[in-house]
Parts: structure tokens; sequence; C-alpha cells
């Protein structure tokens, strides 16, 4: 990222704007295509994006070319979000590991809750250990105020405060 990324799910608290940890490869697919019709413009200043054009339907959208999300690139490698089946007893957040998948581990301690690993989203598996990968974020605050209407500094009903988290610049990730 060569500055910070704001690409958000579309529930949440209105006054505050949380970067998912990943980009979205329907993001990414968007900006290749922005970046195809520029390309296109530089030869043909009249080019127009034609969806229903074989090539571009073949390129972009009839599923031969896969838009995967961009994960953190870390120490090399691609990262992968945490599986499901990887749980922690509950209310112990630095308790052990379980994975679920290979074996239930409900039977071993059947008193335990289980939740899933919130930690940390991402991880790196490199012969048999987990690297806890986290991207790194941004938080900006932003006070909104209405000059025009309000001449009062103290009427909170002229301003609001909105939180911003993104994605840091000066990581990479890969997709």
């Amino acid at each position: 990222l060569q500055e910070p990324a704001l690409i958000t799910a579309l529930e949440g608290d209105p006054n505050s704007s949380i970067a998912l940890p990943y980009l979205p490869g329907s993001v990414l697919r968007g900006a290749i295509i922005q970046l195809y019709i520029r390309q296109q413009r530089e030869t043909n200043k009249q080019y127009q994006f034609d969806d229903t054009n074989e090539t571009i339907r073949a390129l972009f959208f009839d599923g031969q070319t896969l838009f995967l999300n961009g994960y953190l690139f870390h120490e090399g490698q691609r990262s992968l979000p945490v599986p499901l089946s990887w749980q922690q007893k509950k209310g112990a957040a630095d308790s052990e590991i379980y994975d679920f998948a290979c074996h239930d581990s409900s039977q071993d301690d059947p008193e335990a809750d289980w939740q899933g690993v919130k930690k940390f989203p991402f991880c790196l598996v490199t012969e048999g250990a987990v690297q806890p990968v986290d991207p790194k974020k941004l938080t900006a605050v932003h006070i909104a105020r209405n000059r025009h209407t309000s001449q009062n500094p103290d009427d909170e009903e002229q301003r609001a405060v909105y939180r911003y988290v993104s994605l840091a610049a000066g990581q990479t990730f890969s997709a």
C-alpha cells in the first residue's frame, strides 16, 4: 500500500469506519479494471469499456480469472486466515490452540467453553509452528462541525466525531 486503505464492511457504527484486515478480491478486480481502461485509453482516447465483449468477459467476469483476497505478505509468504476449526478455551486468550478439524478436544475437557481464535486474524504456518500475523492499522479521528449554522461552540447537535481505522501504508498484500 502506498497510502492508507479504508475498505470497510457495510455494517457497523455510522460514525466509525474500520477497515477489513485484507483487500477483498472484488475490490482488487475493480482496481485492475480501472487500470485496464486507463491503459486502453492511452492508445485510443475514445475507448469505452464493454462488458459484453468476449475478451473483457474472459478477463474479468466469467470466472476464468479468479480475483482472490489480498492477505498480508509477511516474511516472503502470503499469510492466510486463521482456520475456523482452531479453537481456544473461552476467557483464556493465551491458552493453547486446538485444531478441531484434527481432534475434537471438547471431549478431552467437556466442561470447557470453546471459542475461535480472536487475538490475530491471519497466520503463517511453517514447519509445524504458527506465527500470528496482523496487518498494521492507522487510526484517525475527525470532528465535523457546521460553521454556518452554529455560532455556539458548545452546541453538541452541530458537531459529530468520526473515527477511521485504515490499513496502514507501507504494507504488502498478496492475492
